[in-house]
């Protein structure tokens, strides 16, 4: 972003607030992240907020905006350059357990140009993988929004071992409370088929259940694509089954908090999470819904094939610490007529974690500590790639993963 923010320009009156280069974006996508408006006093700590938050959508490769003086008043103008309204492209994906896996895909971070966020996928290797994901961050008043993954995966469970064939229907309705507060529910679908008895809590093989969520949550963060400070929290309970239906009935309380931190010109990144399930596991709490300990996305400097057959448990502690160094600060890159917005970090980090079932497990040699450095992309469409080299009890490991750490702990596969 270049822009004038002048502070004696602060205190007069907007005269005019405009902006050009929005081609597909609709003006209501822009206006509502605005603060600074027409008819009201100039702040340039106000406009230094609103081109985060635009920048925060996704859908603009470059912001400037200049606060001109105009007589006793202010005229700001926004120039923006939006990124591609449809990006066909090679996906892949790469799990410790099952390895890489590839094939077409299509996205759009702008569909119509109201911000929604669309992204279909069919994979094929280690997992056989189609997904469609949309996200609607304003689909009625204010910044209520939809949030819908559908999925449905092939693969071989190696910790576990039986092929699992997979359907999720998520669907996530959110809403802001206030500026940093966060609200959304969730009523879903899950169904899982096994290739041999005794994964399954139903005889046939064939689990189906319905679930029902609830997410509050805080977000201070000063960006949503590299945060140097503020805070991520929230606190997520799901039912599943029960009341919902299905061979399962079990409650999961999930607590997660994510701390950024200026750290000598640096960014300390910290993060705890806490899940906690009810009910036994092989009666109403099915075995693949535990949590497996080691690999890229929860204690790393550990193969997960190893430590996940020896740490695991239906409960899950997992603490990080990433000191970050940026080698080249997010930036527009130009690629032919499209333009993206890509940075580069280097990684310090420690990862501290335990999984257990019963109270007694809880103990201090179910803990392990593993650390080590890596570098990250960041500013793409899933928020970050990384690649790790992490260091536990006997030897060093590669790791590489999608999105933040922080993100990728949470998912049921990782």
């Amino acid at each position: 972003m270049e822009a004038d923010l002048a502070e004696t320009l602060d205190g007069r009156t907007v005269a005019e607030v405009t902006w050009t280069g929005a081609n597909v974006t609709k003006d209501f996508v822009i206006s509502r992240e605005l603060r600074v408006r027409a008819g009201e006093p100039f702040s340039s700590a106000t406009l230094a907020d609103d081109v985060q938050r635009l920048e925060n959508l996704g859908i603009f490769a470059g912001i400037q905006v200049a606060a001109i003086a105009a007589g006793d008043e202010v005229r700001v103008e926004y120039y923006f350059r939006e990124t591609p309204s449809y990006i066909p492209y090679l996906a892949f994906t790469f799990t410790e357990e099952n390895g890489w896996s590839v094939g077409p895909a299509i996205s759009s971070v702008n569909l119509t140009g109201r911000n929604i966020q669309t992204a279909g996928r069919a994979l094929f290797g280690g997992t056989n993988t189609f997904l469609l994901n949309g996200y609607y961050p304003s689909i009625a008043a204010q910044h209520v929004s939809l949030d819908l993954a559908l999925s449905y995966l092939v693969r071989d469970d190696k910790i576990r071992d039986f092929e699992e064939q997979s359907v999720e229907v998520t669907p996530w309705i959110g809403n802001h409370l206030g500026e940093n507060g966060r609200m959304a529910w969730s009523a879903s679908y899950f169904r899982m088929r096994s290739d041999r008895d005794g994964v399954t809590l139903s005889p046939s093989n064939v689990d189906e259940f319905g679930r029902l969520g609830l997410r509050l949550g805080y977000d201070s963060r000063d960006s949503w694509v590299v945060p140097r400070a503020g805070w991520r929290n929230e606190i997520e309970v799901i039912q599943s089954g029960g009341f919902m239906g299905g061979e399962a009935d079990f409650l999961t309380f999930t607590t997660d908090v994510r701390r950024f931190q200026p750290l000598w010109g640096n960014t300390l990144a910290i993060g705890g999470l806490v899940t906690l399930q009810s009910g036994t596991v092989g009666e109403k709490l099915p075995s693949y819904m535990d949590f497996r300990m080691g690999g890229a996305n929860s204690i790393r400097g550990y193969d997960v094939d190893k430590l996940g057959r020896e740490l695991f448990g239906k409960n899950q502690f997992i603490a990080t610490a990433e000191w970050r160094r940026t080698i080249m600060p997010v930036r527009e890159i130009p690629l032919l007529n499209w333009s993206f917005r890509i940075g580069v970090e280097g990684a310090v980090f420690v990862d501290v974690g335990t999984a257990w079932s019963e109270p007694e497990e809880l103990t201090g040699d179910r803990y392990r500590t593993g650390g080590g450095v890596g570098i990250r992309l960041v500013g793409l469409a899933n928020e970050m790639l990384r690649l790790d080299l992490g260091f536990g009890d006997e030897t060093a490991i590669f790791h590489f993963g999608s999105w933040s750490k922080f993100t990728a702990q949470r998912g049921r596969l990782r």
